[in-house]
């Protein structure tokens, strides 16, 4: 772990990473930073800070010199960042799509604005398809191009998800989402109703219970199967999609290209462990 200041007039409101050694730093005066880690082949023990590679301030473009309050960051290419700019109460957000020079991270090519009727509550960058998703108030998903107006996603939500990702499943682009009541959805579908936390791996979508059980399923599943077994009971004693876990445990992330998962227990630490599906 390592510790970075990106301002000293501004603190921190957002953090978004592309890739896997590039990140994106939005302040509270919202100028935003890009940082890049290091790759060297022998890091020192510890692990080296990640560098200032290039920053960005409102006087950049025109069209950002009027950005006040700035939200949602979204590293979501190489020269691309999107961004949701406050509006007034009872009015919808503005989503702008910022694309930058990717030579130094100092400059603005040009910035494309586009209206939405609610607010917008969450963004999600879809690597794997190339789609920035859009997740609006009511529980509404758009698909939102870089040059282009949204376009309304297949399946919407019945309510608002806090935590919201995409993924392929059997082929298919679906929408997962928790609701704070412990819904969590597929697509439209309720695939547990008992859901404290769930997170992506390259083969699997993993979720814990309030029963204090962690699930792990594969993503090659159809999702009406996905369905199916996601709310359905242990098939045996020895089914390995279910393990139990410490009370109150929820899930961190499930580490990419390994089968390792990390859960933040209710003391506030942090635990690795390996699921047998």
């Amino acid at each position: 772990a390592s510790s970075i200041e990106c301002a000293e007039d501004a603190t921190v409101s957002c953090v978004s990473f592309y890739g896997s050694d590039k990140m994106a730093i939005l302040s509270s005066n919202s100028s935003i930073f890009f940082y890049k880690h290091s790759c060297t082949p022998k890091p020192p023990k510890f692990g080296l800070p990640p560098a200032l590679v290039g920053k960005i301030f409102k006087d950049s473009h025109a069209a950002l010199q009027s950005s006040n309050n700035l939200r949602h960051l979204t590293f979501a290419s190489e020269n691309c960042i999107y961004a949701v700019q406050a509006s007034k109460i009872g009015e919808g957000d503005t989503l702008l799509v910022i694309h930058v020079n990717s030579s130094d991270y100092s400059s603005v090519t040009s910035v494309k604005s586009f209206t939405y009727s609610e607010k917008i509550v969450r963004l999600f960058n879809h690597a794997a398809n190339n789609h920035v998703f859009v997740q609006t108030a009511s529980g509404a998903l758009f698909i939102q191009p870089e040059n282009e107006q949204a376009q309304p996603f297949t399946e919407n939500f019945d309510h608002y998800c806090p935590q919201f990702a995409v993924c392929n499943m059997g082929g298919e682009e679906v929408a997962v989402g928790l609701t704070s009541r412990g819904v969590l959805y597929v697509n439209g579908n309720v695939a547990s109703s008992n859901c404290s936390s769930f997170a992506l791996h390259d083969q699997f979508l993993l979720f814990t219970t309030f029963a204090h059980v962690l699930r792990s399923i594969s993503l090659t599943l159809p999702v009406h199967e996905f369905i199916e077994v996601a709310s359905a009971g242990p098939t045996s004693k020895y089914d390995e999609s279910f393990r139990e876990i410490e009370r109150g445990a929820t899930l961190t992330c499930a580490v990419a290209r390994d089968f390792k998962v990390v859960l933040q227990m209710p003391r506030g630490n942090i635990e690795g462990i390996y699921p047998h599906a």
